[in-house]
């Protein structure tokens, strides 16, 4: 991971008197390419490669405001998606080491002649720190989806609707849901997490193992709904990784809920 300090000046600042939110462009900006000088490899070298990681799509998120004449760090890890794309996180720190903002970008390394998407060159590897690559991909990237059993599809799906507000398409004799994923196919695309219910041809046990995990912004309000309906739910104590619940579906699956843990929330 590299850090790069950055001490805030007046054209970081907008009228509202802290950094303009295309200024964080800037900033983070300025922290990739500072990876880049720190490793040794420069301006012009990297004219002569003819390769350069170019950026695809931009989240980020801002926790608390940055004020002139703040110091942060941005702290730049890369990762490597596949032979010829990247993830870069990024987080913005203060001295107390509290998060004031953070970045996820999506990128690819770009031939500036042939003007396409290429495999790099190792010198601009090394660069970044992706010398560890190995040429084949993992042969599990993510999770595909979850798929229950059922013996009544229709009112299982409607009770999921009810309690989560999940809204099932209608797959043949089956109920689905996809939702987008953080993960990339090898074509770069974004993937998705299935979650379905088929049809049982038989009667199904009514204990039944294993769980599903459901991720959720706010545990404590999800578990106040479902207790609203009388619906019994295990509240589990706060742990370093999220807080989490548990409960059954009519059919007896055992459902956890999880809240991620929020990045300081001091």
């Amino acid at each position: 991971m590299h850090r790069h300090p950055v001490t805030l000046t007046a054209a970081h600042i907008d009228v509202l008197g802290h950094v303009n939110n295309a200024a964080y462009l800037a900033l983070f900006e300025e922290a990739r390419w500072a990876v880049f000088h720190s490793s040794g490899v420069s301006w012009s070298e990297l004219e002569a490669l003819g390769v350069s990681p170019v950026i695809l799509s931009v989240k980020l998120d801002f926790r608390r405001e940055v004020r002139l004449g703040d110091t942060v760090t941005i702290e730049t890890r890369y990762h490597r998606t596949t032979t010829r794309r990247f993830v870069v996180h990024q987080r913005m720190v203060d001295d107390a080491g509290k998060l004031r903002a953070s970045a996820e970008l999506l990128g690819a390394f770009f031939d500036v002649n042939a003007r396409r998407i290429v495999d790099p060159p190792e010198r601009v590897l090394q660069a970044v720190g992706l010398t560890e690559w190995a040429s084949a991909p993992p042969a599990v990237q993510g999770l595909g989806g979850a798929f229950l059993y059922a013996n009544d599809v229709d009112a299982l799906s409607a009770w999921y609707t009810a309690q989560f507000g999940i809204e099932f398409q209608q797959w043949g004799p089956a109920r689905g849901v996809e939702w987008p994923s953080q993960d990339v196919q090898s074509v770069g695309l974004h993937a998705t997490t299935t979650f379905a219910f088929f049809q049982s041809e038989t009667p199904l046990p009514p204990g039944r193992t294993g769980r599903v995990n459901f991720r959720v912004p706010d545990l404590l309000a999800a578990v106040a709904r479902l207790e609203a309906d009388g619906i019994a739910v295990e509240v589990g104590q706060d742990e370093s990784f999220g807080r989490f619940a548990w409960l059954h579906d009519p059919e007896g699956n055992r459902l956890e809920l999880w809240q991620p843990p929020v990045a300081d929330r001091g």
